[in-house]
């Protein structure tokens, strides 16, 4: 299951993210900084969360300045949240 990630995941999606600090450091910054809601700030985005078996298994921010940043380890887990990131059709501001 795919979806956006709300700020009552935000706990849950640090620490996700921590396993591998220095790879995912812009995304742990601007979720502790700027929060995980998208309010449409430059620094903000869309972050969505890749589950197995209800447990987070992938991270992905589409930012609104362009970028795109993804964290998640099971290779096919990531081909299936790139493709949904894609298939939504979401454009940065």
């Amino acid at each position: 299951m795919i979806r956006i990630l709300k700020e009552s995941d935000r706990a849950v999606a640090l620490e996700f993210l921590d396993r591998e600090h220095e790879s995912n450091l812009i995304m742990i910054f601007d979720i502790q900084h700027y929060g995980i809601e998208n309010r449409g700030q430059l620094f903000q985005g869309d972050y969505y969360g890749a589950y197995l078996d209800d447990e987070l298994a992938g991270v992905a921010c589409l930012y609104n300045f362009g970028s795109m940043f993804l964290y998640c380890p099971v290779g096919e887990l990531r081909r299936e949240l790139t493709a949904h990131i894609a298939e939504r059709g979401g454009k940065p501001r």
